[in-house]
């Protein structure tokens, strides 16, 4: 595993750059058109990720290749895992039979950093924002309004009980449909 610089760093911080580099030779006629498989795994087992790369396709490796070699890389902008221990796991299979030409577990043991100190297994990536509840505006416009009977007003400008609630109601079920209650 390298940083950013391409030096061999096995606790890199969460939401750093990292990239996992392997070398490769085919030693074989058979092995023609492979894939490479990527497994990130925690320490207690659990497959995190999986990544595939038909690397034949981009190597442009055909048949009778014997001795072509090259290296395999897998970038992470971002790394997203929170503090702990983890692995990589490496596999090349046959891309049309997935026939296993090579497998290696833990073939990278490396572990996380998080400077936050945060729980969990992931960094999700999100970004925060508060956005205030826009509020219906119920009442007397902010304006000259004539004189007139009270209830004739009340119809002309939707002060009336039923027409307050309905100018209300979306927002009240747009307000149940994701309300959190602050105690």
């Amino acid at each position: 595993m390298l940083d950013e610089r391409g030096v061999e760093d096995c606790n890199p911080p969460t939401g750093g750059f990292t990239r996992v580099e392997l070398g490769y030779q085919i030693q074989n006629d058979s092995v023609a058109d492979f894939v490479c498989v990527i497994w990130l795994v925690r320490d207690d087992g659990q497959v995190l990720a999986e990544a595939r790369l038909p690397v034949s396709q981009y190597a442009q490796v055909g048949s009778s290749q014997r001795g072509a070699s090259g290296t395999i890389r897998y970038d992470i902008p971002e790394i997203p895992l929170l503090d702990g221990g983890y692995s990589v796991n490496i596999e090349l299979q046959g891309r049309r039979d997935g026939a296993t030409y090579d497998h290696l577990n833990h073939a990278v043991r490396f572990h996380v950093v998080d400077k936050g100190g945060r729980g969990g297994l992931i960094d999700p990536g999100g970004v925060w924002s508060v956005v205030p509840t826009e509020q219906p505006v119920v009442g007397w416009p902010d304006q000259f309004i004539e004189h007139g009977k009270l209830e004739e007003l009340r119809e002309k400008y939707g002060l009336t009980a039923e027409a307050a609630l309905e100018k209300a109601r979306p927002y009240l079920v747009a307000m149940e449909s994701r309300r959190m209650v602050l105690r």
